[in-house]
């Protein structure tokens, strides 16, 4: 149960802000009709729901973390492409974790080309590898570029899949997903303490 627990807060931490920022555009969405609306907030609902995903299972840096650990040294960032031993497992994992993303961006927004879905995916990628800075996990660019290629993949999954059936995303401005994400990563940065929230349900 407590681990649930522990998993909601951390969740709570970017959903919470990714619902303010979607409640607080509720004015622009008043032209469509039901169905849109829904749609829209379907897609939009599996968008948060992915990047606290996402989050979760990077392990994204939180300003607690730096509190706790400050930012770690050298021997634990590569910026050097694959020069280090391949784990195709964790490529392939760091792949498959980012094709969500290159499917439902076009999906969320019309609007997003292939260069718009690969540059979001690039970002996402960076913050939270940066992110890895200030806790205990490695920052590596390997996963940045393996994330793109995932975007890449989605991206065109997603284009096949709307040439086959004929469906369409909604219309939303290119700005919202970006809103989205950096909101839900900011809330994750700012309000997820692991620790604090550990020492009071397991009390150490």
């Amino acid at each position: 149960m407590k681990n649930y627990l522990m998993i909601g807060y951390e969740a709570a931490a970017s959903f919470i802000s990714w619902m303010a920022i979607y409640l607080a555009g509720w004015r622009s969405r008043s032209q469509l009709t039901q169905a849109e609306r829904r749609k829209r907030l379907v897609l939009c609902l599996v968008f948060a729901v992915y990047v606290c995903g996402v989050l979760y299972f990077t392990g994204a840096g939180t300003l607690y973390d730096f509190f706790l650990y400050g930012i770690h040294g050298h021997d634990k960032v590569n910026l050097l492409p694959f020069s280090r031993t391949i784990d195709q497992t964790a490529y392939l994992l760091n792949v498959v974790l980012f094709m969500s993303l290159g499917f439902l961006l076009p999906a969320i927004s019309e609007r997003y080309g292939l260069p718009s879905v690969l540059l979001t995916g690039g970002t996402l990628s960076l913050l939270i590898e940066l992110s890895q800075l200030f806790n205990n996990r490695s920052t590596d660019i390997d996963d940045s570029l393996l994330n793109i290629l995932g975007t890449f993949v989605g991206y065109l999954i997603w284009r096949i899949w709307t040439s086959v059936t004929g469906w369409r995303g909604v219309d939303c401005e290119r700005i919202e997903p970006i809103l989205y994400l950096l909101v839900m990563i900011a809330g994750r940065f700012l309000f997820y303490n692991e620790i604090g929230m550990a020492s009071i349900l397991y009390g150490f």
